[in-house]
């Protein structure tokens, strides 16, 4: 609604890190970076807030209730997960790790899932990126690399795309973020979902067929499809056989 638009603020950006020496092919959900079904994930802060923490944990666990996995949210000790906010003084873009990347980045100092921005993000968008960043941690990818679906993009887009982050080419940009993956060693929904959390929005100056604002909110596929990956009553296999076949 206009209401709920006005809260909004100006573009935001989103990226994914990869763990050195690893390959950065991977899917909508690639199984060779998916946790085992009930696996208990550790997740620590390494800064923010007590204010911005609580809402990471309580946004977070919305994932739980489709998912047969579990968070465990400790202050000190090892965790595969840790978090930070504007990590690095990098207040542009809200990243992380796909799926158990994470374990490769063994420095428990180091952050492996930032968010930026916060002070100027409605609540809305915290929600959002909560949602999309831990979409991430359980090892999806950005709805946009659907193998069956085109974005149609303009000629304006690498000017555009070069102009906003200037220390990253278009080529690379558009074959790691944007370019359709590759059909091994992916699993997918069915259709491309427009209305699901990993959704990269475009305006259709830039590309014809993805035109909307990000998705705040998790939608039904997101859910069913989560819940197929981490079954919280069988083993994932089942699924995965059904897929292959």
């Amino acid at each position: 609604s206009a209401s709920v638009k006005e809260e909004f603020s100006a573009n935001r950006f989103y990226g994914s890190k990869y763990a050195e020496n690893m390959s950065t092919t991977r899917g909508i959900a690639q199984r060779t970076k998916l946790w085992y079904p009930h696996s208990t994930i550790k997740i620590k802060f390494v800064n923010g807030s007590s204010e911005y923490q609580e809402k990471v944990m309580t946004y977070a666990r919305e994932w739980l209730q489709y998912a047969g996995l579990n968070f465990q949210f400790v202050t000190e000790g090892k965790a595969e997960v840790r978090i930070g906010f504007d990590w690095n003084d990098n207040r542009y873009i809200t990243w992380s790790y796909i799926g158990t990347d994470c374990k490769m980045a063994t420095n428990q100092d180091e952050a492996t899932m930032s968010f930026a921005d916060w002070d100027r993000a409605s609540e809305f968008e915290k929600k959002g990126d909560v949602l999309r960043a831990f979409g991430q941690v359980l090892g999806l990818e950005l709805e946009s690399r659907h193998l069956d679906f085109d974005p149609n993009w303009s000629n304006t887009i690498a000017d555009y795309w070069e102009g906003e982050l200037t220390d990253i080419p278009w080529d690379n940009l558009k074959e790691y973020v944007f370019d359709p993956l590759q059909r091994s060693e992916v699993i997918m929904t069915d259709e491309y979902d427009e209305l699901s959390i990993m959704i990269w929005p475009f305006t259709r100056r830039y590309a014809g067929n993805t035109a909307r604002d990000f998705n705040y909110e998790l939608s039904d596929m997101d859910k069913a499809f989560i819940s197929q990956l981490y079954p919280k009553d069988q083993e994932r296999e089942t699924f995965i056989e059904r897929i292959e076949t």
